[in-house]
Parts: structure tokens; sequence; C-alpha cells
């Protein structure tokens, strides 16, 4: 927040702002996405008792309880390992961050698949690998939900007289 201030009150008396600081705005932003999520998932680690690198089951379970909190604003001591799966079948939003998380840590595999080496370790992940996964899996569901709610929006229009 104070760097986007500094940026735009150096240039309060220009017509406009200029790209560079636009991108120096969005690369800062984006750095602070990234330690938010890296925190986040350092904080279910340490809850789980789980350390770096991180094989995919547990990559897995990692994520999908952080972008649960997140979406939940939940606290970290209700989730417990050997009950996430059935935390998933009895709560829908715990299952959509489930089903987002195995598809992001499932994406990140296959991306790799031509660098891994031969001799194992292509299927562990760094809480920077996750953690970068982090804004690309919420955009997922940003836009998931933006769908639904379309969809919902015309059915609406659809039984309205007035349309």
């Amino acid at each position: 927040p104070a760097l986007a201030g500094a940026i735009f009150d150096e240039r309060a008396d220009a017509p406009g702002v200029a790209l560079e600081d636009v991108a120096a705005f969005a690369a800062a932003v984006e750095g602070f996405l990234f330690e938010e999520a890296l925190e986040s998932l350092q904080a279910v680690c340490k809850h789980f008792d789980v350390s770096a690198p991180l094989r995919q089951n547990a990559a897995h379970r990692v994520l999908m309880v952080a972008l649960d909190l997140r979406e939940s604003q939940g606290r970290l001591d209700q989730y417990r390992w050997e009950t996430l799966e059935r935390l998933v079948r009895r709560v829908p939003r715990a299952a959509m961050a489930w089903e987002a998380a195995g598809d992001a840590v499932r994406s990140l595999l296959f991306a790799r698949r031509h660098r891994a080496s031969p001799f194992g370790g292509g299927g562990s992940f760094s809480l920077a690998d996750l953690a970068r996964l982090g804004p690309r899996v919420l955009e997922d569901q940003g836009g998931q939900l933006q769908a639904d709610c379309g969809l919902m929006k015309e059915d609406l229009m659809a039984r309205s007289r007035g349309g």
C-alpha cells in the first residue's frame, strides 16, 4: 500500500500514470500476493508438521487447506490431516478447494514432465512452487464462479416477465 501511494503521489501533477509506473505497481502487488501465499502455506505445513519438498499427496492437501482457509476465513486448528477427505465430502466449499488444489498440482506435474529427472524427484514441490500456483488457482475459481453467476443471471432473466 505504501509503495502504491508513493508511485501515484510522486506523479500527482502529471496528466497520467506512466506505463513503467503501472508495471512497477503490478509487480509489487504480485510480490505481495506471493509472500502472502507463501506465509499461508508455511503456516499450514507447520500445523500439519510436514516439510518441503512435498510429495504430490501432501502438496495437494496443503494447497487445499490454504485455499479453503482463504475462502472460509476459518482457523487453521479446525483442520486435521486424517479427516480432510471427510471434510471434503461434507462441505461444498472444501470440495471446491480440494478439486482446485488437485487440478493445480497435477497441472504442475504435467508442465514439468519433460524436465523431470528420470531418477525421481520430479513429483516433489517446494512451497514456492505452490505459492506460485495460488493466484492461478484463485483466478480459475473466480472464472468458474463468474460463469456460474452468468448462468444464474440468464435463468433469472428468462423467468422474469420484463426481461
